[in-house]
């Protein structure tokens, strides 16, 4: 086997968060030249496939693997589902578990995971301060990495969206909680912060209601009488999605918790000011001087938030501070136009394509000298 490179085992083909930092973690590579082999791993794997009390390893083992690291870009509660670790190891891999989580305490399941793989990769301090309280491997921060603003215009007549509102943008995934990304918080927030007269938009973009019919129908309810709100539900290539994101004139997130929050940074390196509870990953970027960072107190997770654990801890936004974000954004924009100006600068200064692609790079030779001595 080549000592170079990395093999890089993930969602690659898959239209969720963790499958996006996958494939950017591998174009990041390939434009600074690291050699990268990619391994698509399938969300849903038919039933033939399964092996011992309903397992159902992804069989990657028949490949020619062509070099002796391998990163397994998945959660580890996905060891014992999609991919295993062993084989790899068998082979005489240095196996490397890609980690994220959205709390301060990581699963009990987590910890026994460890011993599966040589180090642990995590996107953010946030994400490492859980990891390395419980572990004994070594445990590295590596950026998600992200890309450009998107050269497409905003087509505000496809989305619905007036012409000359302001327009304020908050893209989740419906199978990402419902509870922890806290949309019915952003609605309203916008309430608090807007009438229908004030010329401003809020537009909440999901994807997989479907799959969460009472979740999304509340949302729905939360904006019903408000004009101003629209709640749009559409699986959409990450370009356009980028677009919307880069065309608006602020993006919101009061989520409970991030391990590094994609679309933040995403909003930031297109230059929006951002308007986020100040809790989580995306905080090794953001801040006053390059956002509008919301109080919060702690809460408990509470029932029905999983994979999350009841008696877990995040951070629940002030509403009003919230609102009184907004205003400052809408107020005055030399200052917000100003901040999103720094928040570009700072994101893309260590998370951007290349930046980014060659932290990965001396990750991965890090790698090679670690599983080398």
């Amino acid at each position: 086997m080549e000592r170079t490179g990395i093999n890089l085992v993930g969602y690659l083909d898959s239209l969720i968060g963790i499958g996006e930092s996958a494939r950017r973690a591998a174009d990041a590579l390939r434009v600074v030249g690291a050699p990268v082999a990619r391994y698509a791993l399938p969300l849903d794997v038919p039933e033939a496939r399964r092996g011992a009390r309903g397992r159902r390893h992804t069989p990657l083992g028949d490949e020619a693997l062509p070099y002796d690291v391998t990163v397994l870009w998945c959660s580890p509660d996905r060891y014992d589902v999609d991919v295993d670790p062993r084989p790899f190891r068998r082979a005489g891999h240095h196996v490397i578990g890609r980690w994220a989580w959205e709390l301060p305490e990581i699963p009990r399941t987590w910890r026994r995971a460890s011993a599966l793989v040589d180090e642990i990769w995590v996107p953010s301090t946030f994400v490492a301060d859980a990891v390395r309280a419980v572990v004994d491997v070594p445990v590295t921060v590596v950026p998600n990495p992200v890309g450009a603003p998107a050269p497409r215009a905003l087509n505000r007549r496809s989305w619905g969206l007036p012409g000359d509102a302001r327009l304020v943008t908050f893209v989740f995934d419906h199978h990402s909680t419902v509870q922890r990304k806290n949309p019915a918080g952003v609605i309203e927030a916008h309430r608090r912060a807007f009438t229908p007269g004030d010329g401003v938009t809020l537009l909440v973009k999901t994807i997989n209601a479907p799959s969460r019919p009472a979740e999304h129908q509340m949302l729905l309810d939360a904006a019903a009488g408000r004009p101003d709100i629209r709640i749009v539900d559409a699986p959409i290539p990450a370009e356009e999605r980028e677009a919307l994101i880069a065309g608006s004139d602020a993006y919101i997130s009061l989520h409970r918790s991030e391990g590094f929050g994609n679309t933040i940074a995403e909003a930031m390196a297109a230059g929006r000011p951002v308007v986020a509870t100040d809790f989580g990953g995306h905080r090794d970027v953001f801040g006053p001087e390059n956002g509008y960072p919301v109080d919060w107190t702690p809460v408990e997770v509470g029932p029905d938030a999983a994979p999350y654990p009841a008696d877990g801890r995040w951070a629940d936004a002030d509403l009003d501070h919230a609102a009184a974000q907004l205003r400052a954004v809408v107020d005055d924009p030399a200052e917000a136009a100003r901040r999103g100006r720094a928040a570009a600068a700072d994101v893309l200064r260590t998370h951007g394509t290349v930046a980014a692609g060659h932290t990965l790079a001396a990750a991965v030779a890090g790698a090679h000298a670690y599983a080398s001595r």
